[in-house]
């Protein structure tokens, strides 16, 4: 399975975030120290919403040292580098320092810091035939980088699969937050995949539901561990999808 995805990372001041195919510099697996803790969002002013989208967020019980992680999705028909100049021109009109990193398919990532310096805003723009997929992410920059707990054989990403990002607590019964992407597959195709590969794995479906407009949900447990599948549409390709699973303990909320 390794040889499917090519592991990317970006270094965010002491927590890294591990990617695939994003086009942000090589890396090994480092994950940042997390708490499954219930946390709200950054205030709007540190890293604003998309005008006219719906953003999907992705592993949202999730803080650092205390302060909340930010991991979500959206669509936007507009192109991309309206997208990245959106971001810029926020950034600048907040004099946050700030950076933009061209990436190989023709879109940008776009870096601020933010929080009063306590966390760094990393927003992946990657335009698409129809659609401009944009994934906004605000880490504290105050994590500790560790190996990621979760064995790549239990990610179950297709051969398609790229946008990798994990987030790992290492303190709190292991628990791990993983988000991928599969731009060429449905929400139904992906979910089915998940299923198979779960199942194949000794996993057992413990129940699954709709979620939103036209996303899923699925929960799988194994010798006392549970997964938590969300998958959200790319809301105007035909094609195309984010998943955020969450691992740890049965025990774990």
């Amino acid at each position: 399975m390794s040889s499917m995805i090519r592991w990317i990372g970006a270094s965010l001041m002491g927590v890294t975030l591990v990617a695939a195919g994003l086009g942000l510099g090589s890396s090994a697996e480092p994950t940042a120290v997390a708490q499954m803790v219930p946390a709200p969002y950054y205030a709007e002013n540190e890293l604003p919403g998309y005008p006219n989208t719906l953003e999907f967020p992705l592993g949202d019980a999730l803080a650092v040292n205390g302060l909340p992680v930010r991991l979500s999705h959206f669509s936007t028909k507009d192109p991309a580098l309206r997208v990245r100049d959106f971001y810029v021109d926020f950034f600048a009109a907040q004099g946050v320092p700030h950076k933009v990193i061209r990436t190989s398919d023709g879109g940008a990532t776009v870096t601020g810091i933010v929080a009063g310096g306590k966390a760094q805003a990393v927003v992946v723009i990657s335009p698409r035939k129809l659609t401009t997929e944009v994934f906004p992410s605000v880490i504290p920059m105050s994590g500790e980088t560790y190996g990621s707990l979760t064995p790549e054989d239990d990610i179950p990403f297709s051969n398609s699969a790229v946008g990798m990002t994990r987030v790992s607590d290492h303190g709190q019964g292991g628990a791990e937050v993983v988000n991928y992407h599969e731009p060429l597959l449905s929400v139904r195709e992906v979910a089915a995949h998940i299923d198979r590969e779960m199942i194949r794995k000794g996993w057992q479906g413990l129940e699954s539901s709709a979620l939103g407009k036209k996303g899923a949900q699925a929960v799988y447990t194994r010798g006392g561990q549970r997964v938590r599948f969300a998958i959200t549409p790319y809301s105007f390709e035909p094609k195309g999808a984010a998943v955020t699973a969450h691992y740890g303990s049965e025990e774990q909320p």
